[in-house]
């Protein structure tokens, strides 16, 4: 059982790790867009999408970190549902527009968009809290 402990306790601050690391190129991105230049889209003509995906990345974080707490009850999964199903849904959404030609999303100094990453980072968040999940059912 030692070894379950040890496999929940390495994906949990890979999640923490991955989460933060995500939050913080998202908070560069949100601030420059907050400082006056356009690097996000604009969601309802009012709210740059970089700003929502920065809150819904920094919930996973403490979803994450609270799991690494080993804190008991529905809370880290509420927090991680409540962070993941924004992030997912506008990853999903600028993904599939910048394949169809109808969404332009931030792109990294190759051009490479950056909607794909965090799709991509959310995935493997998924599997990993999943997995994570699963593990912590398990007793000693």
């Amino acid at each position: 059982m030692k070894s379950k402990e040890f496999l929940n306790t390495g994906l949990c601050l890979l999640g923490v790790g991955f989460s933060a690391f995500a939050a913080y190129v998202v908070f560069s991105l949100s601030a420059l867009h907050l400082g006056g230049t356009q690097t996000c889209p604009v969601l309802f003509d009012m709210m740059p999408a970089c700003v929502v995906v920065l809150v819904c990345y920094v919930l996973i974080t403490i979803a994450w970190g609270m799991a690494l707490a080993k804190k008991q009850g529905r809370w880290p999964l509420i927090i991680f549902a409540t962070g993941f199903i924004p992030a997912f849904l506008l990853a999903l959404m600028g993904s599939t527009g910048e394949v169809f030609g109808f969404a332009n999303c931030p792109a990294t100094e190759t051009g490479f968009p950056k909607c794909f990453i965090s799709l991509v980072f959310l995935i493997a968040m998924a599997v990993g809290w999943i997995v994570s999940s699963n593990l912590r059912k398990v007793k000693a």
